[in-house]
């Protein structure tokens, strides 16, 4: 078993800075979880913890069942990739994908097919003779992330492994990694800053903020029903657009208003909130647009300010009314052109809604449960 759990983390450095703030954390036996959030939320402290490299200040972490929060290092069994190679300059890339092996006294044969293995996974197979200094910034961290790879640890830890190679070899090398983790099923915390990355890889995900946890859960389970604004502005690429305005009743119905534009929302949950100002979120491929001679119900004007054309699809920035700012998705060989008026709607069960103000939690739909792993109350929120 190598299930790792945190409970109640904490890391205090001097002066009162607090990197990891009451972390309690459970990653599955053979589970590749992701940490999620933007630099210097404590994903890599939380990863230096468990490794031994840091002791926290308060809280234990566990390794199937063993309290290892006291044993150097050497003695967790686990394999850690840094940002950076951090590689033996006097030995080769096959002396160093090798020397882990070699401490561990694994006979030569099975050392050099493990090294080849890796190498050719890697794409480093042409490289075996070189030192590191021969190597390019992208080659030096595929020969670290390969001398983790060679062993069977009980966890591997990967801190932005690939974060300094090229776009493709990025790609090529993430689906590689998920199919090693699918075939070996070792337990493995990965970080990243990027959401797309953590969206590919994880089975489940952690969103971090300011050493704090937001939510945890599934990938999709996370981008569907943010727990706060938070999260639903960090996970989704370009972030969901947000809207403040007031839920008012009138006509029998419940209303969003913000500044004059009206929609009619049936989340009835938000009846409590009638007279309070709230947010309204949407991701901007739930966002419909339409020409100007068309009029859907709940249609706002709007100016196409910016297209971004991405092959196919293109993100279109969009100025309502000048009063605020919208990003919505188009197909590529269906988009407006700068300066062109359309009408935007937004679909009421395609909306988040939000309380206003920090912590800014979700308003849950009705007989919807509260999103998955949410800390309550998460402490503290990123603005």
């Amino acid at each position: 078993m190598a299930r790792v759990v945190l409970e109640h983390v904490e890391k205090v450095y001097p002066r009162g800075v607090r990197a990891v703030r009451d972390l309690s954390l459970d990653v599955a036996d053979g589970e590749l979880l992701v940490l999620l959030g933007p630099s210097g939320c404590g994903k890599t402290t939380t990863l230096r913890l468990i490794a031994g490299l840091d002791e926290p200040t308060r809280g234990s972490i566990a390794l199937g069942g063993r309290v290892i929060d006291r044993l150097p290092p050497k003695d967790r069994d686990l394999a850690m990739v840094f940002q950076t190679p951090a590689l033996y300059p006097h030995l080769t890339v096959l002396e160093n994908l090798a020397f882990s092996l070699r401490l561990r006294g694994v006979p030569r044969k099975a050392i050099r097919h493990n090294v080849l293995r890796i190498a050719r996974l890697l794409g480093i197979d042409d490289l075996l003779d070189r030192k590191p200094r021969q190597l390019s910034g992208g080659q030096g961290q595929r020969v670290a992330l390969g001398r983790a790879l060679v062993r069977r640890p009980a966890c591997y830890l990967f801190d932005e492994p690939l974060s300094s190679l090229d776009a493709r070899l990025r790609e090529h090398l993430r689906s590689e990694l998920k199919r090693f983790h699918q075939r070996l099923g070792i337990t493995t915390l990965y970080v990243t800053h990027d959401q797309e990355e953590a969206m590919a890889l994880a089975e489940r995900m952690a969103v971090l903020c300011d050493g704090a946890l937001q939510q945890v859960g599934r990938p999709l389970e996370v981008y569907d029903r943010p727990a706060n604004r938070f999260v639903a502005g960090f996970v989704g690429s370009p972030p969901m657009n947000f809207l403040e305005g007031t839920v008012v009743g009138a006509e029998g119905r419940l209303w969003f208003d913000a500044s004059g534009w009206r929609l009619a929302v049936g989340n009835a949950d938000l009846a409590s909130y009638a007279g309070h100002r709230v947010v309204l979120g949407i991701r901007p491929e739930d966002l419909r647009l339409a020409g100007p001679t068309e009029m859907p119900d709940g249609a706002m004007r709007a100016e196409v300010a910016l297209v971004e054309p991405l092959g196919d699809r293109a993100w279109v920035h969009l100025e309502v009314q000048g009063r605020f700012r919208l990003v919505a998705r188009a197909e590529a060989r269906h988009t407006p052109a700068r300066g062109a008026t359309l009408l935007v709607q937004i679909p009421w069960d395609r909306a988040h809604f939000f309380e206003a103000g920090q912590p800014g939690r979700r308003i849950a739909e009705a007989g919807q449960p509260s999103p998955g792993g949410l800390q309550e109350p998460p402490r503290p929120i990123c603005r």
